[in-house]
């Protein structure tokens, strides 16, 4: 019977500690991609200058392929193509980006859109017209790589 005890309570243990495992997997994860916008000054230590690009949700086509470009001195290249809307579906602008007063977020100067990108490692997160981080089901595709 203590055999049979002291098997159950190992078991038990070593499922316990794979549950913990994979619940710092999960939060390693999610604080990568929102990290708090007061605990790092990505414009001061990241090299966050490259060409980003990736396909951000569409509500009326079937994706937006997305390729950003920016630079130390301030200035931005954006190509925006709807896929799936025929013909004539792309469209670029450039020009300059702020950063915000935390050093995590820039914004594109004089575009239509609020141009609002949350820096982080090897990746520009496309925020919301509030300057918020998407979330829900799609948030993962408002994420943009940074391109070798």
């Amino acid at each position: 019977m203590k055999k049979i005890v002291i098997l159950l309570l190992s078991v038990a243990a070593v499922a316990g500690c794979k549950n913990r495992n994979k619940a710092t997997e999960t939060i390693e994860v999610v604080s990568e991609v929102v990290a708090p916008a007061d605990t790092l000054n990505v414009q001061d230590s990241l090299n966050y200058e490259g060409t980003y690009k990736g396909t951000l949700p569409c509500a009326d086509c079937s994706g937006i392929e997305t390729t950003i470009t920016i630079d130390k001195n301030g200035n931005f290249t954006r190509t925006m193509k709807y896929m799936g809307k025929g013909d004539n579906n792309e469209f670029k602008d450039s020009g300059t980006f702020q950063w915000d007063s935390t050093g995590t977020i820039i914004q594109f100067q004089n575009v239509e859109d609020p141009g609002m990108y949350l820096v982080g490692k090897d990746r520009l997160i496309a925020l919301d017209m509030d300057g918020n981080i998407i979330t829900g089901e799609l948030a993962e595709y408002y994420v943009l790589p940074k391109q070798n």
